[in-house]
């Protein structure tokens, strides 16, 4: 009998991680026929890989990947699941040569879910197997060297709840973030994205901004909080209505024609405002940045 790792909330998560898209019956069958590739890359189902360790009945198999690259996945994963998104961009960020040659020449560009099954006398199996086209499949997903998804995928592209972190070394390091509910790839529902700075933000600007509404087709829709955090930790937020993206000038902002700019009062301050100008009112900016098919 296995018991499953509670997931981390990921301050939003909660759904319990299940066996990536197969009950267990079917989960202890991929592990005792496993998966094997020839050198052209054909499915040899029918091949047993190496065996590296048992417990609970079932087998640990060797994954495609080198020993480094499999703990590698395996601290990262732990980030994902407690929704430790600073300590998973880190990882990313630290490891970006190590990210790029595991997805482009071990993995051959393709794309993979990983996951992890704990049993009741505390033995941790891992897997690694293609993300399926056709099966749902719940896990984590390494879409780039600096992106990651974690969550439900049907059909090879996240559905349902999905978190995705993409780390990067602007001006400092930071992380941008999308969690919620997605359909077809794309978000469409209640969610939130933005970015924050994990290590030094830079003096000038916001340490993090977080957008949570409605999204459709990874476009804010409807009324939406904007929320963000200064050097020194003050915060500030705004309801702002957007229409797939755009920003709605409602009666709530002013308009300065002689500067081009609308102001809009946040609810802690109403002195402290967002200044959107006249040449992006008109624009899309509100958005997930982070999409599944770059």
């Amino acid at each position: 009998m296995k018991k499953e790792k509670q997931p981390g909330t990921g301050e939003s998560m909660k759904w319990k991680k299940a066996v990536c898209g197969l009950a267990v019956v079917a989960a202890v069958i991929v592990v005792v026929f496993g998966r094997g590739f020839m050198e052209d890359g054909q499915d040899t189902t029918s091949l047993i890989s190496k065996v590296v360790g048992t417990t609970a009945g079932v087998v640990q198999e060797e994954l495609p990947v080198s020993q480094t690259e499999e703990e590698l996945l395996s601290n990262i994963y732990e980030t994902m699941i407690q929704g430790a998104y600073a300590d998973t961009a880190r990882l990313l960020n630290e490891n970006e040569k190590m990210f790029t040659e595991l997805l482009t020449e071990t993995l051959e560009g393709e794309k993979y879910c990983y996951w992890e099954t704990e049993y009741e006398n505390g033995t941790v199996i891992r897997y690694l197997e293609p993300l399926s086209a056709s099966e749902r499949m719940e896990g984590m997903v390494l879409t780039r060297y600096n992106t990651i998804f974690y969550g439900a995928f049907e059909n090879g592209k996240p559905e349902g709840e999905c978190h995705a972190i993409q780390a990067m070394i602007l001006d400092e390091p930071r992380y941008t973030y999308a969690e919620g509910i997605w359909e077809s790839g794309k978000m469409n529902g209640e969610g939130r994205t933005g970015y924050h700075y994990y290590l030094n933000a830079p003096a000038k600007g916001f340490s993090m901004t977080d957008k949570s509404g409605r999204y459709v087709d990874n476009l804010l829709d409807g009324v939406f909080l904007y929320q963000t955090e200064s050097v020194l930790g003050e915060r500030l937020s705004w309801e702002i209505e957007a229409e797939m993206g755009v920003t709605v000038i409602t009666g709530k902002w002013k308009h300065f024609p002689f500067r081009k700019e609308y102001m809009l009062g946040a609810k802690e301050d109403a002195a402290r405002s967002y200044v959107l100008s006249e040449e992006k009112a008109g624009a899309l900016i509100w958005n997930n940045l982070i999409t599944w098919d770059e």
